[in-house]
C-alpha cells in the first residue's frame, strides 16, 4: 500500500487548514478566494515548489484564464483576486518564479500571479 500522499491531497490539506489559519490577527484566506485558488488546482505540479511540469497543462491554463477574464472585467475583481493571490503562498507552497511565468505561458491580459509581493492598485 503506498503510504504517500500526492501533491493535489496536500494541496487541498493545506488549504482547509488555510480556512482556520489566522497570522497575527490578520484574517486567513476568505471562501471566496479558495475558490479562486480551486481554480489553479491543475497548475499544481507546474505552480508547486518542487513540481515538476515545465510548463502549465491546458487545464492549467483554463483555469488561469478563468480567473483572469473575471479580474480584468473591473477594478473591484481585479483588487479582488490580486489580494488573494498575495495571501495565497502565504497559506502553501507556490514557487514564485513560476507563477510569474504563468501569465506569458498561458497568455493572459493581466499580470497577476501568485506572489507575496504582488503590488494591489485598486486597494482600499
Amino acid at each position: 500500500m503506498n503510504q504517500k500522499l500526492g501533491l493535489g491531497c496536500w494541496v487541498w490539506v493545506i488549504l482547509v487548514l488555510a480556512l482556520v489559519k489566522v497570522d497575527d490577527g490578520e484574517s486567513a484566506l476568505t471562501p471566496q478566494c479558495l475558490d479562486y485558488i480551486r481554480k489553479l488546482i491543475p497548475c499544481e505540479k507546474f505552480l508547486s515548489i518542487g513540481g515538476t511540469a515545465p510548463k502549465p497543462s491546458v487545464s492549467c491554463c483554463n483555469g488561469a484564464r478563468v480567473l483572469d477574464k473575471f479580474a480584468a472585467s473591473s477594478k473591484r475583481n481585479y483588487n479582488t483576486i490580486c489580494l488573494c493571490y498575495k495571501d495565497a503562498p502565504n497559506a502553501f507552497p507556490v514557487d514564485t518564479k513560476k507563477s510569474n511565468r504563468l501569465p506569458t505561458f498561458c497568455k493572459l491580459t493581466t499580470t497577476l500571479v501568485l506572489n507575496p509581493n504582488i503590488t494591489c492598485p485598486h486597494s482600499a
